[in-house]
């Protein structure tokens, strides 16, 4: 690890561009550079650094530093050298032994090759400002075997080179990791001194200022990816006022080279200081506790914030920073409130002397173990500020406080960002540029804002809601004219209009016109909530739009229950997503979670128990959509509700009864009743009682059966029977046949003699009052229009045929007879003879005779043949397929209920 960093530090100064100044003459050259030489002309690649005493680490240190920057100079200027290139393994190999001769075990990022390459260069810049003593007069391998020395320390300063005493490097003479770590307090408390005649003059201050090296671009990335280093109150303190300081300088000297005439600098190098100004300052902004802060305004609050804290600190006295506790103060610290009752759960905390203003450890979070800005005193900087804002500034304080890293003044930060355009340096932007030719006027605060900002504030209000009303009544001025689809769609596109509206309307407040201050606040947290209530109505209209589009498909009915249920899953669908982004809103303008899941849990047993019925009723939809036992067009018959399905939704099934009502039943009902659906039935089953009188001989009713019989029987055709008297054999005959079987129209009772179901009439009863004949048959297909039709006509036919032949229907009545009544003889226990025996042959021929002339005769049409139904053409051209699903139309009570004339429809026995 130690020889990564080394290359990494080799790979940072091999591309600075400082030049050295060596001494004049010769003859005046120190020992070191009577070394260097030497070193220099007997090069081992293989040599390691000399540290088994103070004196030669001191001498490896000085001495192979200057080797390596005299290789870099001699390749600096060379233009075949590009940026990373090493100007040789001697070189290298220098700077590797330099480097080795410091203990960077306690330095904070001492894994990152800046830190090891600037703290190098800080430790020769000292050392070149010190009277060091002769190689001699320094302790060598026999002084430290004699004497047993351990440490030695450089003769008018701090710096100590001290033995290792464990690890890898046991045995070893370094400068001691307290002095790596304080190498720049001792930089900033000798820069100002001159430098001696064998010096490195300004290495450190042109290799910083070189933007050929690696350590540029690096810096480049770091400032704006490294945050201040938080894990001690020092260094959170430290790092907050350089910070700042540096980002004040930067816009300070950026803004004057603007406003020079001519300028000294262009908007876009104006754009990318100010870029680096800010990233500055968000450094800052890390180490402030802004957990308290709502979210959607976190980022100013913490800007305002950062200024408003420094704003204080620069009118105070800073505390010396050997007070403010660092690694070894905080682990003391924690030790002893690790004895005290409450332990380790209490954070270590450390306040500015004389103030409320504390640094404290974060305990918990993603800032666990970081020293922060407590987010009491976050809290309370606008109220301080307020207090000491009439003080004066304290003097300039750097010289005096070498030891803080930029210890200077941001005089007027705070008031500059809040009354000007832009975010830092107000000529970047366009409006910043046009305040320039503002009335002087424009620029009296008022409330913490200036009278521009107000002006600017109500117009941009006014013309974004204009606008807005504008959108609304272009894209949903006739809602109702639309379709569904349509409808969620442009509502879907009016959010989004709204959405981007707002976000830059945000952006132009606070990065152009630079609201700040409660004005900001309350703008913003508005705004905010704005965006996520049409952030979440757009998601909600965005389902809805995608459920009616997939509805609008041809092979969805739109009144069915595939439409109800993708209308139901996208509808919960978008109000959960609804829900989860209101919630997310209103955690980020600051509303607290905490009670208002607190009450969503209290109240959600009630609003359970409230929604059972409707959450049963859903379930229930949901067993109908798996089970299907009907769908919508079919007549069902549940619950005594006998009617036409007209929709399924999720809380009910709507059905339009026989007399024209409509009727609601609960999902939950319909899905535990047991569902009689009539439009699914293959057929019309008809079961028929004729009841004849009790007069009526068994010849005649054998004779009734037979007409029955003969009735519901498909005739065969004249065709048919000369095909079958000629055997069937001549091909004339066929054609003839077939081709008048094609003009010829099916016979109704094709529909009731199918395979499989074949009439059934018996003499079957002997009743109270009459005599039955049974009739069964069934319908195909199940069409009760041409049901009736086809019933009128057989119903005509058995009327005819039985008058015909003299067979009286029975109807239920009661004949009294009375004794000695000649009209009405009584004649219970006497034999019945028949017309056949009471009549002679020759007189039943005579009278056949008779009846038989008489027909000829007659040229009436019976009744039945009138209503004779005609097959229609759906009927004939689609046969009836079993077990097929048909609507039903709407019937009468014909099929329930009358017993005497029509049978109920019922399955087959």
């Amino acid at each position: 690890m130690k020889l990564i960093k080394i290359l990494y530090c080799f790979s940072l100064l091999s591309l600075m561009g400082a030049p050295v100044v060596v001494g004049a003459d010769a003859e005046e050259a120190s020992d070191v550079i009577t070394e260097t030489m030497k070193a220099d002309m007997e090069f081992n690649p293989l040599e390691k650094a000399e540290t088994s005493s103070p004196r030669d680490t001191l001498r490896t240190f000085l001495v192979d530093l200057r080797i390596a920057v005299e290789g870099w100079l001699r390749y600096e200027n060379s233009s075949n050298t590009a940026p990373g290139t090493y100007a040789s393994p001697k070189t290298f190999r220098a700077l590797e032994r330099a480097v080795a001769t410091l203990d960077f075990s306690t330095t904070p990022n001492s894994d990152a090759r800046s830190v090891v390459a600037r703290r190098a260069l800080m430790l020769v810049e000292v050392l070149g400002r010190m009277d060091l003593p002769s190689f001699e007069e320094i302790p060598g391998d026999a002084e430290v075997a004699r004497d047993n020395i351990r440490r030695w320390v450089i003769p008018g300063s701090s710096i100590t080179i001290e033995r290792i005493e464990s690890g890898p490097r046991a045995g070893e003479f370094l400068f001691s990791a307290w002095t790596v770590r304080r190498i720049p307090r001792f930089y900033f408390q000798v820069k100002h001194l001159p430098y001696k005649s064998d010096a490195l003059n300004g290495i450190y201050e042109r290799y910083l200022a070189s933007k050929k090296t690696l350590d540029y671009l690096e810096s480049q990335i770091r400032n704006r990816l490294k945050p201040i280093d938080n894990t001690t109150p020092r260094s959170t303190f430290n790092g907050f006022l350089d910070s700042v300081n540096r980002a004040y300088a930067l816009v300070m000297e950026t803004n004057a080279a603007l406003k020079a005439d001519p300028p000294k600098i262009t908007v876009e190098e104006a754009r990318n200081v100010e870029k680096m100004a800010l990233n500055l300052i968000n450094r800052a902004v890390g180490t402030l506790d802004l957990n308290k802060v709502p979210k959607a305004i976190r980022s100013d609050v913490g800007i305002e914030g950062v200024l408003q804290l420094k704003e204080i600190l620069d009118r105070m006295m800073l505390p010396f920073l050997d007070s403010v506790p660092d690694m070894e103060m905080v682990m003391a610290e924690r030790d002893r409130l690790g004895k005290t009752a409450l332990g380790n759960t209490r954070p270590v905390r450390w306040r500015i002397p004389n103030t409320s203003i504390e640094i404290v450890e974060i305990m918990e979070g993603p800032q666990k173990g970081n020293y922060l800005f407590s987010a009491a005193t976050v809290n309370s900087l606008a109220d301080l500020y307020e207090k000491v804002r009439d003080l004066p500034y304290r003097g300039d304080y750097s010289q005096v406080a070498p030891e803080y890293r930029y210890a200077d003044r941001s005089k007027g930060f705070y008031n500059f960002y809040i009354s000007t355009p832009g975010q830092l340096i107000p000529q970047t932007t366009l409006l910043g540029r046009w305040g320039e030719a503002m009335p002087g006027w424009l620029d009296t605060m008022y409330r913490g804002q200036t009278l521009w900002q107000w002006i600017a504030l109500g117009v941009t209000l006014v013309v974004i809601l204009l606008f807005l009303v504008v959108m609304h009544g272009i894209l949903l001025r006739r809602p109702t004219e639309l379709s569904d689809a349509s409808r969620n769609r442009r509502r879907v596109l009016f959010n989004l209009i709204v959405l981007v509206t707002l976000h830059y309307t945000v952006i132009f407040l606070d990065q152009s016109v630079n609201l700040t201050g409660a004005e900001l606040m309350v703008v913003r947290t508005c705004i905010t909530m704005a965006e996520w209530y049409f952030l979440a109505t757009g998601v909600l209209f965005l389902a809805n739009a995608i459920a009616e589009t997939v509805v609008a498909s041809p092979r969805i009915d739109p009144e069915g229950i595939k439409a109800s249920y993708v209308r139901a899953v996208f509808g919960i669908l978008g109000l959960v997503l609804m829900a989860v982004l209101i919630i997310n809103g209103l955690f980020h303008v600051g509303v607290s979670l905490g009670p208002l899941l607190a009450s969503v849990g209290i109240g959600g047993l009630a609003v359970a128990l409230a929604a059972r019925p409707t959450l049963e009723n859903i379930i229930g939809s949901f067993m109908i959509f798996l089970d299907k036992p009907f769908r919508v067009g079919q007549r069902v018959n549940v619950l005594g509700q006998n009617g036409t399905v007209e929709s399924i939704g999720l809380r009910s099934t709507k059905i339009r009864l026989l007399t024209g009502h409509l009727t609601s039943i609960p999902n939950e009902k319909m899905a535990n009743a047991e569902v009689e659906n009539i439009g699914r039935r293959p057929h019309i089953r008809r079961l028929l009682n004729v009841t004849v009188t009790y007069d009526t001989p068994p010849e005649k009713i054998a004779r009734g059966v037979e007409i029955i019989r003969e009735i519901l029987t498909v005739p065969e055709t004249p065709e048919s029977a000369e095909s079958e008297a000629t055997g069937g054999t001549e091909d004339f005959a066929v054609t003839i046949a077939s081709d008048a079987k094609a003009d010829q129209q099916p016979h109704p009772n094709e529909a009731i003699n199918h395979p499989d179901f074949p009439p059934w009439v018996y003499f079957n009863e002997l009743n109270a009052d009459s005599l039955n004949i049974l009739i069964i048959y069934w319908y195909h297909p199940a069409v009760y229009q041409d049901y009736l039709e086809h019933s009128q006509w057989i119903n005509l036919q058995i009327m005819e045929r039985f008058n015909a032949e003299g067979i009286d229907f029975a109807f239920p009545t009661q004949t009294l007879h009375m004794a000695g009544d000649d009209k009405r003889p009584l004649t219970v226990g006497q034999r019945w003879v028949s017309k056949e025996e009471s009549l002679s042959p020759s007189a039943i021929l005579a009278q056949a005779a008779a009846l038989g002339a008489q027909a000829a005769q007659t040229t009436l049409t019976p009744a039945s043949d009138a209503v004779r139904p005609q097959v229609s053409e759906a009927v004939q051209s689609k046969a009836k397929v079993e077990g097929e699903l048909t609507d039903a139309p709407i019937e009468d009570g014909v099929l329930h209920g009358d017993t005497a004339a029509e049978g109920e429809e019922d399955d087959r026995p």
